[in-house]
């Protein structure tokens, strides 16, 4: 399964057990900062090296 596609399940599935402003967020999350790098990968092969330095996301656990 592409993260896009995940995403999207998760989203739908989330919708209802949270505030709307917070589902809001996550979706505009989601829709300019994660699927358009990540979209179209395979979920399995997303690595921490996939994800844009203004992500702010670590590439490894070690501080």
């Amino acid at each position: 399964m592409a993260q896009g596609q995940w995403l999207d399940q998760w989203l739908e599935n989330m919708t209802g057990t949270m505030r709307p402003d917070t589902m809001k967020r996550y979706k505009g999350t989601a829709a300019g900062s994660i699927k358009p790098y990540l979209g179209e990968k395979i979920i399995s092969q997303v690595t921490g090296k996939d994800y844009p330095d203004r992500m702010n996301f670590p590439t490894s656990l070690e501080t």
